[in-house]
């Protein structure tokens, strides 16, 4: 998971994005926009996420302030769940949601300034449901994330729930 920041309104005010991509079928699996993201929302975002998707083994992120607070290590030690950090100054350990982050901006949020925070979410919407049902991904044999998993069931849920 990782934060991508930006001014994205037309009134000067940025907004972050917080983007959760499975490492395996490389599907986004939560891109939420809000104009502030502190760490008891990014806990109650990955609270809903872990309802609907299922209890990850570990989580791969940098140190933002937001990832290295109390409140997610708790969150992580109730849960079980390994916090895997990258190296200050390293985001190539984490390359694969930076790689979204990247191609979010180019294919989604660069293209028209909003008015509001809603308007951010709709796009963002919009864009991941087709990068993860519609789009081809060379590094999944030119598959959909979608397709990855469906293809792939029996090995994918063993290494997720490894």
């Amino acid at each position: 998971m990782d934060f991508l920041s930006d001014v994205l309104l037309s009134n000067e005010r940025k907004v972050r994005v917080l983007n959760v991509l499975d490492e395996c079928s490389r599907k986004v699996l939560l891109s939420f926009a809000a104009t502030n993201i502190k760490a008891r929302k990014l806990v109650k975002l990955l609270q809903e996420l872990i309802t609907q998707k299922g209890k990850p083994a570990y989580i791969r992120c940098d140190n933002g302030p937001e990832f290295i607070s109390r409140v997610l290590e708790k969150f992580a030690e109730e849960n079980g769940i390994e916090i895997r950090f990258s190296q200050p100054g390293k985001p190539t350990q984490n390359g694969l949601v930076e790689r979204l982050n990247g191609t979010q901006r180019k294919e989604c949020l660069n293209l028209k300034y909003f008015n509001t925070v809603k308007e951010v979410q709709q796009d963002l919407d919009a864009w991941w449901n087709s990068y993860n049902f519609d789009r081809p991904h060379s590094s999944l044999g030119y598959l959909t994330p979608q397709q990855f998993i469906d293809k792939n069931q029996n090995l994918y849920f063993n290494l997720v729930a490894a």
